[in-house]
């Protein structure tokens, strides 16, 4: 479309991540840390209101790798993103609201079927 040789492009971009602080090339893209900071509060809106978000959602959404996107966010867990990964899965976050509705729904769950079991 602009006629230039992806050779200069390439050349030029890897210029800018070793002169510019902050700009990193992943996957061909040059990424800055203002715009990683942008997406670890679009990731934490989505935590907040799902509760749980899965790295693999992510890598599609944002078209980034899963470790870059696990390094990354494993940087601002406590600070923009308010949640935690899964010490059985890293490829899950988790709030602490997440976990308090599952164990709150079990420990209904158990009451119930005693109360059901004790009564028969």
């Amino acid at each position: 479309l602009i006629n230039v040789d992806l050779s200069h492009v390439e050349t030029r971009a890897n210029e800018v991540t070793r002169t510019e602080r902050g700009v990193q090339l992943v996957l061909g893209q040059l990424i800055d840390v203002k715009y990683v900071d942008r997406l670890a509060e679009e990731v934490n809106d989505k935590l907040q209101a799902a509760g749980l978000i899965t790295i693999s959602e992510l890598c599609k959404t944002y078209d980034l790798p899963g470790d870059y996107l696990t390094e990354e966010l494993s940087r601002r867990l406590g600070s923009l993103v308010q949640g935690q990964f899964d010490q059985y899965n890293r490829g899950v976050i988790y709030t602490p609201a997440f976990v308090a509705r599952h164990k709150a729904r079990i420990r209904g769950l158990f009451s119930a079927v005693t109360r059901w079991y004790c009564s028969s």
